[in-house]
């Protein structure tokens, strides 16, 4: 009797299990398995927190031979404008060690002829390249792995398989899936690209938060910046011939004069020079650009119908196309051009810049204005009013 009661159970569980994994596997709601087409990223779970999990799979799949890569605000570079065999490996709070592994597991993959580098203030900060949330190593291949490597390797993605298959986090998430529930408004498409969907002029409470959000980033970090890891990726893609371009992600006007505000404009406008001097001392041929000597991009009002900004950081989607176009030789509007810059000689386009931030009380007053009382509440009119360089 015993016996038999264990039986059933142990039949039951069984049967529940092969439910479970049934489930997340038919759903894949972190679209790390192929289903014949292609990934449908875009019916998926949020794939916001996870794309540390989707993306390495999602280049495995997809074998790019044309890569982008940068933080959340290059996520709207479109790389069909690099070629076919192209995709976009953007992910949010990005660190440079995670871009060159990334990287690394790319040209593993499929070798790579073309890297489009998205680069950020944030990233060179001393110390940032140290930070793993998130991110697990071993799930990224390697050039010349060894056998320890390997076997971390084939272990990462057990580990995976049961995250994706048989956790409660998939259960609930393929559940919510399947039952249509989904409420982000965020949406992923199978090239790697996402945007959020909403009006096409994006409220003014968005700017309002993002400058508070960096008045805080920028009074409270370093300025010690280091290149290191910018550098060692520069000099793998040399080594294997893979054309780079290196983009200086733009901030729009209100966001430079919150930085300056909070005293880091030196250091935002040296962060610059130290970009450019690392790719003018590359080996290679290292192409960079920029687009903050732009009065129509930096200056852009707040309220324009068409923005190239969709907070002050981020870029709308027709922005990221402008800046595709631009940069492949595609149809370019040359109030909007980036401008591809001699590595090691941007002084002039650093005081085109300097002149824009300074020129934005001025050409924008009222814009300037409400700038300054989202600073004066977020700090209680201390430093809003105070520090400038």
């Amino acid at each position: 009797m015993q016996r038999a009661y264990l039986i059933g159970t142990l039949s039951v569980a069984a049967v529940l299990a092969l439910c479970v994994v049934a489930l997340c596997l038919a759903v894949d709601p972190y679209k790390l398995y192929p289903d014949g087409d292609d990934d449908s990223a875009g019916n998926s779970a949020d794939l916001f927190f996870h794309l540390r999990l989707h993306k390495p799979y999602a280049i495995q799949r997809r074998a790019p031979e044309h890569l982008i890569i940068g933080s959340s605000r290059s996520a709207r570079l479109q790389p069909h404008f690099l070629g076919e065999a192209a995709y976009n490996a953007s992910l949010p709070g990005v660190t440079l060690r995670e871009m060159r592994r990334m990287v690394e597991h790319a040209h593993s993959v499929r070798p790579l002829k073309t890297l489009f580098l998205g680069v950020d203030y944030y990233m060179f900060r001393q110390g940032h390249s140290d930070q793993t949330d998130h991110y697990e190593d071993d799930r990224l291949r390697r050039p010349d792995p060894s056998l320890r490597e390997r076997l971390a390797f084939a272990y990462q993605r057990l580990e995976d398989g049961w995250r994706a298959l048989f956790s409660v986090d998939a259960v609930v998430d393929s559940a919510t899936v399947m039952l249509g529930r989904e409420t982000s408004q965020r949406r992923y498409r199978d090239d790697g690209t996402w945007f959020t969907e909403g009006s096409s002029r994006p409220p003014r409470w968005l700017f309002s938060a993002l400058n508070r959000q960096k008045m805080r980033d920028f009074s409270l970090e370093t300025d010690r910046l280091d290149a290191t890891e910018l550098a060692g990726l520069l000099r793998f893609c040399s080594e294997r011939n893979i054309a780079v371009t290196v983009f200086i992600s733009p901030f729009h006007a209100s966001v430079m004069s919150t930085v300056r505000l909070a005293g880091k404009w030196r250091s935002y406008l040296n962060w610059q020079r130290l970009v450019s001097d690392t790719v003018a001392q590359a080996p290679g041929s290292i192409r960079l650009a920029g687009v903050e000597q732009q009065a129509l991009v930096t200056l852009e009002p707040l309220d324009t119908p068409r923005p190239f900004y969709y907070d002050g950081v981020h870029y709308t989607d027709a922005a990221g196309e402008l800046i595709m176009a631009c940069l492949t030789g595609g149809a370019c509007d040359s109030e909007s051009e980036p401008a591809v810059l001699e590595a090691g000689h941007i002084g002039r386009y650093l005081k085109r810049v300097d002149e824009l931030m300074r020129a934005y009380p001025e050409q924008r007053p009222a814009d300037y204005a409400a700038l300054r009382k989202w600073l004066d509440r977020a700090t209680g009119s201390g430093k809003g009013q105070g520090s400038t360089e």
